[in-house]
C-alpha cells in the first residue's frame, strides 16, 4: 500500500485522515507530500487553515509575481513568453509541494500551546477565505483594469486619430476636386 495521500484513488479521505498520513509521512521519512488545495488556492487555503501571515505574505508574493509576469509578457520575445507562462505556475507548486510540512510546523505549534484542547478550537476558518484575501483581490482588480482601461484608450486614441486623419484628409481631397 502506498502511503502517500494524494495517490488515494480508491478511497475518499477525510481531512484527518490525509494530514494524518502526510504528517506521519513527514515526520518518519522526512518526504513532502503534494497538496491540491494549497496547489490551486494558494494563499486562500493559507487563510483557511489559519495562517494568516503567511497568506498575507502569500498574497503580496502572488500579487507583485503576477504584475512582474504580465508586464514581462507584455513586451517580450516569444520564447521569454513561454519561460514566463511557465513560471507563472511557480508560487503554486512551491505551496503545493511545501505546504503540507508548512501546516505540520503550524499544528505542532498550536499543539505546544494547548489549543487541541480547547473544545471550540478549529483548525480551520471558513470566513477567512473570503474576509482576508478581499482586499488583494480588489487590489490586483482595479490594477488590471487600469491598464486594461489604458491599453484600450491607447487604441481607441490611436483608432480616433486615424479616423481624424482620414476624415481630414477626404475633405481635402473633396476640394481639391
Amino acid at each position: 500500500m502506498n502511503d502517500n495521500p494524494s495517490e488515494f484513488n480508491d478511497k475518499t479521505l477525510t481531512a484527518e485522515e490525509y494530514y494524518f498520513i502526510a504528517f506521519k509521512i513527514l515526520e518518519d521519512h522526512g518526504k513532502h507530500t503534494w497538496n491540491w488545495a494549497a496547489f490551486f488556492f494558494g494563499s486562500m487555503w493559507l487563510f483557511y487553515r489559519k495562517m494568516p501571515l503567511l497568506g498575507t505574505l502569500y498574497a503580496i508574493f502572488e500579487l507583485v509575481y503576477s504584475f512582474h509576469l504580465e508586464n514581462l509578457y507584455d513586451t517580450a520575445s516569444l520564447t521569454t513568453k513561454v519561460i514566463a507562462l511557465i513560471l507563472a505556475f511557480l508560487p503554486g507548486i512551491l505551496i503545493g509541494a511545501f505546504g503540507n510540512a508548512i501546516y505540520y510546523d503550524r499544528v505542532k505549534k498550536n499543539i505546544k500551546k494547548g489549543y487541541h484542547m480547547c473544545k471550540k478550537y478549529s483548525p480551520t476558518s471558513i470566513l477567512s477565505i473570503f474576509v482576508l484575501p478581499a482586499p488583494f483581490a480588489w487590489i490586483r482588480d482595479r490594477i488590471l483594469l487600469h491598464d486594461a482601461m489604458k491599453k484600450c484608450n491607447s487604441s481607441f486614441n490611436d483608432e480616433l486619430s486615424k479616423k481624424n486623419i482620414r476624415a481630414a484628409t477626404s475633405k481635402i481631397d473633396w476640394r481639391q476636386q
